[in-house]
């Protein structure tokens, strides 16, 4: 039994067909049903039944597939490691990065994979989550880091590296927070929100319908990063990340007023399609390595 055959079986057993598998594999018909015969002998097992209609699995068959899979995705990982050791693996990887993404795990991914990949090219382009989303989707990235308070696409390999909370505040002093919390309290101020775009934009607006909210006045602003500086000099009620909020409660800032949201995930992600591309592998190794540590 040898690699050959294992790729044959795996083959024929999704074609349903010697004839299809052997164009996939440019091999004969015979080269291939050789293959199942050498295999079918080595384990002293009928893996096929062979029928006018083609090629279907014995329920010996189907029980070996799952196994067969592991074994050749184990003998890929293989050659992919011993290329990484010799660093051949090579490329570029366009990496997009939203506002809200894990500085710390960043750092440590660009870090590793520039240790580890010296032929690989890293380009950067920051963003805000729906922007660097649609570039992925139309192949202008390879992989993003995003946050998203809905549930990732179905066409997305997507890997989870952190989570944050939103925290509604106020500048310090402008509303007791020992009157107990009403949103209608709220209806009278002005607000500062990001981007309608942006996490705690949709948030705000969100915010806004459910409660049936219309702030004296709305305050834009592109950088949620702005947010806290905003709020702390009194332009009005916002939303700010559960460290943002933390840190500027403990200067005296601002005051927290209500949990909006508990957890916000941030993702790695890349287009499922691409899962076999040995540039996009090694930076979701990478990736895996990271947040199990």
């Amino acid at each position: 039994m040898d690699i050959n055959q294992l790729k044959t079986f795996k083959l024929v057993a999704l074609e349903g067909s010697i004839t299809q598998a052997a164009h996939k594999r440019y091999l004969s018909q015979a080269a291939i049903s050789a293959h199942i015969k050498a295999l079918e002998s080595t384990l002293g097992l009928s893996l096929f039944e062979r029928s006018a209609h083609g090629m279907s699995l014995t329920k010996q068959g189907i029980h070996l597939l799952p196994f067969v899979e592991q074994t050749l995705k184990a003998h890929d990982k293989i050659f992919d490691e011993a290329e990484r050791i010799q660093g051949k693996i090579s490329g570029k990887l366009a990496i997009g990065i939203g506002s809200s993404a894990s500085s710390e795990i960043l750092r440590a991914f660009i870090s590793l994979i520039a240790e580890r990949y010296p032929n690989i090219q890293v380009e950067v382009k920051q963003g805000k989550s729906p922007e660097i989303l649609a570039d992925l989707m139309s192949n202008q990235l390879d992989a993003i880091f995003y946050n998203d308070s809905t549930p990732p696409k179905v066409s997305l390999n997507t890997l989870k590296i952190a989570e944050f909370g939103v925290f509604l505040v106020a500048p310090f002093g402008l509303i007791d927070k020992k009157t107990p919390f009403n949103w209608q309290l709220l209806n009278d101020h002005p607000w500062v929100t990001p981007n309608p775009q942006t996490c705690c934009g949709t948030l705000a607006h969100a915010l806004f319908n459910e409660h049936k909210i219309t702030p004296t006045r709305l305050i834009q602003i592109d950088h949620e990063n702005m947010m806290s500086s905003l709020i702390s000099s009194g332009l009005g009620l916002g939303l700010l990340h559960t460290e943002a909020a933390q840190t500027a409660e403990k200067k005296g800032e601002i005051t927290i007023l209500h949990e909006v949201k508990k957890a916000v995930p941030v993702y790695f992600a890349y287009q499922s399609k691409r899962h076999f591309d040995p540039v996009i592998g090694a930076a979701n190794n990478l990736i895996q390595e990271l947040i199990s540590e």
